[in-house]
């Protein structure tokens, strides 16, 4: 079938238009001769164009208008130029009258059916059009040929034609301008076709034809849209710089655009496909697009004409098979497979079939990617219908991906408390056939080598290839790999222990019962010598399961024996938090008999435990800190996937950053764009366009570069044609009650032709505001320093705004960015309470804590701290039981004693005492024990040698800082002290708190033998006032005025951040002042100074911090003031300022007596040979009184007054004088009476006694002299006699009865010829 388009050019008009490849020849007209049958009459119409009917034409149709009175009478033919006639119709329609508008077509309606005037469409009588005139030229003349058979009628053909058909139909688009530089825009030419049916069934695009004047065709982009909107790419900037598209023709199966050179003249097909795979099954009617863009400046252009030819199907396609869809594995490594395929085979019915070709997809024996891979055939008979099918070639990757994980790895959590993992960050190593497309991260359980030993202390051991038992319980799933065992002899030979166990059971009952017992494996390694652990290893790991008990028993070859050590009670109990080991025995025989127990294995369990998996995404969090095991899938397109493992230390190192509230605010922000990405807290945003700014190099794209790496915007890698605009956008930064705030940055702008812009912004809490604009072309790098005070606020933020203005500029950049700010100190102002307290939580002190894990807040404050001085637990030597050992300590700080560590190597039940000499030393006084005191008894449970053993003290011992103590520790008869001998290098030990120093021992307690330098082994537990770390805490009264307090900040990792905050406390509270009246004495002046105290109630005056000033508004007084009631106001103040004051009433008294002056001396008097009474003379003449208040003052008197009979002893004399007040002044003197007797009194006095004395009847009176008594005689102390008594016969003792006497004390004279004697009577 031929094709013929009919092209309309016309420049620059922007009507489109549609034509049908097909001629229609209008015939001659004229009468039809009446009764001339046979003869015919023909009407011509005659054909220019060439072609044979069937191959390049089809009859379309043949229309006749004649009128007729009798259409029964005619016969009416077509007559081809080479004669061949075709019957249209032969004797139709009777009587009736006219052939009106009717149109002959193939497979219409049968003439003979049909009625006069024959209005429609109706089939040839005599056959088709198409078998007809099959194969002959339609070049030439062709005849209506008509007959009339009967008389008597008239007829006229008044109009015929004939309508030839191509099967193509033309649709020719508008024309225009090309905009200059408008890509991505696209500039629509259209051509509209109103031909009805679908692309692919009915109708096939035959060609798209354009003509285009263009000064560069590499800068355009040529498109062709359907009426539903799909595009097909024509050619998409080829040419170069070179011009135009002339008579360019895109069909299917053309040579390919892009191998092609400007101006394009041929046929070529599209660049984005065929029209046939593109638009198939598209609605052909509606506007057809030409869509055209130019993507650079300085270049014009037009679309001088363009132009689409719809081919239209006829006759039944070609019948096509395609191969079976085939489905192969990719070739190992790649990410394809090579595969071979047979053509399609096609038959068509017409019996025309012209080719079969493949039109898409690889040819067959190419490498076909991994994916479904289409393969189309088509086949085109003559007649230009065509059939396509295809077939898939599935290619299927089945390479798993190959990745290698980091054994391990290490993450910062830092202040946000979150770290995020990218995959690729645990891998040492990717790839895979066809590319990994993603990733996942989940937990994993991770294998961690772990050990569990027992004791390597020996003192046992049992024969060669003897055994050891002992139960373990599996915590947690482990796997064993081997042990540590404890040999005897020597090392460097091979051994191998085989491992037998009892799963669910124990060892105890069992230790002969050889059925019982499952042999594990045997584990092999080189002996060490006697004291060294040697280790062997499984040949393959045990797994012993979480939860469960298993009995175990280790035997070894017949060259070796265990070393073990017997078991106390206290040393057969080990564990972890993955297993346990208890009790134990041991055989010389293996499951045989003679079994010692209890035998403590000496060795360990090597195992490996897994360790818990992390997070099920990227996302570690503060619970992650530790180790955790953390897996990556990699997954390719295909879905073959594969994991890995890696252990990753979660950390947080980064100390808390804290800002305490009154504390001087500070900021010293620098980014100096240093990394390959946004720096932490910095994001961008794509406004128009796809490129973004970039980091990790310093390199402009044109002119000075950043002398180090910085943020830039490349526009000129951009590319030309694309409109770019982007922000760079600063962390947020809290700029609240700043005094200085400056900004500062490095920054470059490039334009080109005038485009590109850099404009800098700031945001001032509610509007961003523009603080830089640079729209020029800078030469140089450029610093700007901004004072951005005015925008402070809370949330403060800079942002980098980048604008090509639709240009192909160069662009900007940003480096050593730096933000500083400032405030001034403020005080957290403190109230005190009523009781001047104020309770604060450490937390209140802090305005802000950047810290993503938990956290404490504490200050430090005075409290109780516990410590411990530790010396030794060496042993190596030791005392006997209940022995003693000696040593000095030193309190550094006041301490109080608590607890002792021993080191005994008994068990069981124990006490110490705890003997010291206060400021003294043990040195010297081991033997001395009246030097010690007993000042506590310590008790608890001994463990044995090796292990401390704690004793509590059942009374706290404090020791006083600066006073050394001689101590002696003294255990109980059951136990014995292991100490260590002294070398000069391990006797003494100390702590901030607490020294210990020297050491002796005895074996009986301050007593025997002195072993000496021996050295304690032991812990000293201790409190002591120090300083602790306290979250909550009380202000007091002193802390009054501005306290710079630390606070800590302590996040869960240890890390630890501190500022200050400076807190001023205050106190705000008023004294309660309550008066009372009081009264003041005058002094010995007359006056008095009055002291606010004397006013003010002790007991319900109180102020919460102290009245530390007082003052009263009469400050002295006088005698003038006496007996007139005084009213007083007082004054009181606190240390900060806070006043009160109340009134009271004053009395002013003169209670001060007068004072006497010329006082005698004490004097000593003697009352005269014979006389036994002195008498008191008159001494009133010589005094002098005066007074403060009264003048004169009134007589002295004398006590006792003159004339009184004083006898030997000694008396007070008092002078009185009373002033106006009745106060009473004195003095006095001692005056003794004192007989001076001769050498008969003296002897008296000596050698004559009375008694008994006190006496209650009877006094008698003894002489040891050889003087006679003559006389007793009986004074009152008034100096009246009471008896008289004749001692004048007496010899050496003598009665007297003073049964009569009043009780009291009397004189006793007893008178000698020359001499006398006085004694005292006390009369009961």
């Amino acid at each position: 079938m031929k094709k013929i388009i009919l092209t309309l050019f016309s420049v620059f008009v922007a009507a489109a238009f549609s034509l049908n490849a097909q001629t229609t020849l209008t015939g001659s007209t004229g009468a039809i001769p009446d009764n001339a049958c046979p003869t015919l009459t023909s009407f011509t119409a005659s054909m220019s164009e060439s072609g044979l009917v069937g191959a390049d034409w089809e009859i379309s149709n043949v229309t006749i208008d004649i009128s007729h009175t009798w259409d029964g009478d005619l016969s009416i033919n077509l007559v081809s130029p080479s004669g061949t006639t075709l019957v249209l119709s032969e004797f139709n329609g009777s009587l009736n009258d006219n052939y009106t508008n009717t149109v002959f077509v193939d497979g219409a309606t049968p003439i003979t059916s049909g009625s006069a005037p024959f209005t429609g469409e109706f089939a040839p009588e005599g056959g088709t059009f198409a078998d007809t005139f099959a194969g002959e030229e339609v070049n030439g003349t062709w005849s209506l040929a008509i007959c009339d058979d009967a008389g008597g009628d008239l007829g006229t053909v008044n109009s015929w034609s004939i309508t030839f058909y191509n099967g193509t139909t033309t649709s020719n688009g508008s024309v225009g301008a090309i905009p200059d530089n408008a890509c991505p825009a696209l500039t629509n030419f259209t051509a509209t076709t109103a031909n009805a049916g679908n692309l692919g069934s009915e109708w096939v695009i035959d060609n798209v034809t354009l003509d285009i004047s263009h000064t560069w065709d590499g800068d355009l982009s040529l498109n062709l849209v359907s009426p539903s909107g799909t595009t097909l790419n024509l050619s998409e900037f080829n040419g170069s710089l070179n011009d135009n598209y002339t008579n360019t023709v895109f069909v299917d199966g053309g040579a390919p655009i892009t191998s092609g050179s400007a101006p394009f003249t041929g046929e070529f097909e599209p660049q984005g496909g065929t029209f046939a795979a593109t638009f198939g099954g598209e609605v052909v009617a509606g506007d057809w697009l030409l869509a055209v863009c130019d993507d650079a400046g300085g270049d014009v252009g037009t679309v001088n004409s363009w132009s689409i030819t719809f081919a239209e199907l006829t006759g039944e396609p070609p019948v096509i098979q395609c191969p079976a869809d085939i489905v192969v594995s990719n070739d190992a490594g790649q990410c394809g497979a090579i595969v071979n395929f047979g053509d399609a085979v096609a038959i068509d019915p017409d019996g025309d079939l012209d080719t079969v070709v493949q039109i898409s997809g690889l040819p067959t024996g190419s490498e076909f990617p991994v994916g479904v891979n289409v393969v189309e055939f088509r086949a085109t008979d003559l007649a230009g219908n065509s059939s396509e099918c295809s077939f898939t070639i599935t290619v299927e990757d089945v390479d798993d991906p190959v990745i290698e994980c980091l054994s391990e790895y290490t993450v910062e959590l830092g202040t946000t408390g979150t770290y995020t993992l990218d995959p690729e960050e645990l891998l040492a190593s990717f790839s895979d056939n066809c590319g990994i497309v993603s990733y996942t991260i989940g937990g994993a359980l991770i294998p961690e080598a772990r050990s569990l030993a027992t004791v390597f202390a020996g003192g046992n051991g049992g024969a060669a290839g003897g055994a050891v038992f002992f139960n373990v319980t599996a915590i947690e799933d482990i796997t064993v790999t081997g042990f540590l065992t404890h040999l005897q002899g020597g090392g460097g030979i091979p051994f191998s222990m085989d491992i037998y166990t009892i799963v669910g059971g124990t060892y105890q009952g069992n230790e002969q019962n050889a059925a019982a017992w499952t042999l594990l494996g045997t584990a092999t390694g080189d002996a060490q010598p006697d004291g060294t652990p040697s280790e062997a290893f499984l040949s393959s790991g045990v797994n012993l399961t979480g939860g469960t008990d298993y009995a175990m028993a280790i035997v070894l070859d017949a060259n070796n024996a265990h070393r073990y050590t017997n078991g106390n009670g206290s040393n057969q109990n080990f564990a972890n938090d993955d297993l346990s080991i208890s009790l134990g025995a041991g055989q010389n025989t293996p499951f045989s008999s003679g079994t010692f127990s209890p035998r403590v294995w000496n060795g360990a369990i090597n195992y490996e435990a897994l360790i818990s998996g992390g997070p099920q995404d990227a996302l570690l969090e503060c619970s992650d800190i530790g180790q955790v095991g953390i897996s990556v899938t990699a997954v390719d397109a295909a879905g073959n996937s594969v994991t890995c493992n890696t252990l990753v230390t979660v950390q947080d190192t980064t100390a808390p950053i804290i800002l305490c509230d009154g504390e001087p605010i500070v900021g010293d922000f620098l980014e100096e764009f240093e990394g390959s990405s946004a720096p932490a807290g910095w994001t961008t945003e794509v406004l128009v366009g796809a490129a973004d700014w970039e980091f990790g190099s310093g390199d402009m794209p044109t002119g000075p570069d950043f002398p180090t790496n910085a943020a830039i915007f490349d526009d000129d890698a951009a590319g030309n044609g694309n409109v770019n605009a982007s922000r760079l956008i600063s962390p947020v930064y809290n700029l609240t009650g700043v005094a200085i705030a400056d900004l500062s940055f490095d920054y470059a702008n490039q334009e080109f032709l005038g485009d590109g812009t850099l404009q800098v912004e700031v945001f001032d809490g509610s509007a961003w505001q523009e603080v830089l604009f640079v729209e020029d072309d800078l030469a140089d790098i450029q610093t700007a320093n901004i004072d951005v005070l005015p925008y402070a606020n809370a949330n403060f933020q800079v942002r980098f705004n980048y604008d090509d203005e639709g240009g192909w500029s160069w662009g900007a950049g940003v480096d050593n960015f730096s933000l500083t700010y400032s405030a001034p100190s403020t005080t957290v102002q403190v109230v005190l309470d009523s009781n001047g307290l104020a309770n604060y939580d450490a937390s209140d002190l802090l305005l802000s804590v950047e810290e993503g894990c938990d956290y404490t807040v504490t200050v430090d404050v005075p409290g109780p701290v516990s410590g411990d001085l530790t010396t030794l637990f060496a042993g190596g030597n030791g005392g006997s039981p209940g022995g003693a050992i000696y040593f000095d300590v030193t309190a550094v700080e006041d301490v109080s004693l608590t607890a002792l560590d021993m080191h005994t190597g008994e068990t069981g039940a124990f006490t110490v005492e705890v003997y010291a000499i206060p400021d003294g030393t043990y040195i010297g006084n081991e033997n001395n024990a009246g030097a010690w005191t007993l000042i506590a008894t310590g008790s608890g449970d001994a463990q044995g040698a090796g292990t401390p053993s704690l004793a509590t003290l059942d009374a706290a011992v404090s020791l006083t800082a600066g006073t050394t103590y001689g101590m002696a520790l003294v255990l109980d008869a059951d136990h014995g002290h292991d100490y260590t001998n002294g070398d000069g290098t391990n006797q003494n030990y100390a702590t901030p708190e607490l020294a210990f120093a020297g050491g002796s021992a005895t074996n009986t307690p301050f007593s025997g033998t002195v072993f000496n330098p021996r050295v304690f082994n032991g812990r000293f537990y201790y409190d002591y006032i120090g300083v602790t770390a306290a979250e909550n805490f009380d202000f007091d009264c002193s802390y009054l005025g501005v306290n710079n307090i630390e606070v800590t900040v302590t996040d869960n990792s240890g890390n630890v951040a501190t500022c200050i905050s400076a807190v001023e406390v205050i106190d705000v509270d008023d004294p309660i002042l309550v008066c009372q009246d009081a009264t003041v004495s005058l002094d010995e002046n007359g006056m008095a100074e009055v002291l606010p105290e004397y006013f003010i109630d002790p007991v319900e005056s109180f102020d919460n911090c102290g009245i530390t000033i007082t003052a009263v508004d009469v400050t002295d007084v006088t005698c003038a003031d006496i007996g007139t009631p005084i009213t007083v106001t007082v004054f009181v103040s606190d240390d900060s300022g806070n006043i009160a004051s109340c009134q009271a009433t004053m009395t002013v008294v003169d209670d001060m007596g007068p004072m006497l002056e010329n006082c005698p001396e004490d004097m000593t008097v003697d009352p005269g040979a014979v006389d036994l009474f002195y008498e008191v003379p008159d001494y009133t003449a010589d005094i002098v009184a005066t007074d403060n208040c009264s003048d004169p003052v009134g007589a002295v008197t004398q006590d006792p007054p003159a004339g009184t009979l004083l006898p030997d002893g000694v008396y007070t004399v008092t002078f009185s004088a009373t002033d106006d007040e009745g106060n009473v002044g004195t003095c006095s003197f001692e005056l003794t009476v004192e007989s001076v007797l001769g050498v008969t009194s003296n002897q008296l006095n000596a050698g004559v006694a009375i008694y008994p004395n006190p006496a209650r009847n009877v006094m008698n009176i003894g002489n040891s002299t050889d003087i006679q008594l003559e006389r007793a005689v009986i004074y009152d102390l008034n100096g009246r006699m009471i008896q008289s008594i004749d001692l004048s016969d007496m010899s050496a003792e003598a009665s007297v009865n003073v049964a009569h006497l009043a009780s009291g004390v009397y004189m006793v004279q007893l008178q000698a010829q020359d001499g006398q004697a006085i004694k005292r009577l006390v009369k009961e």
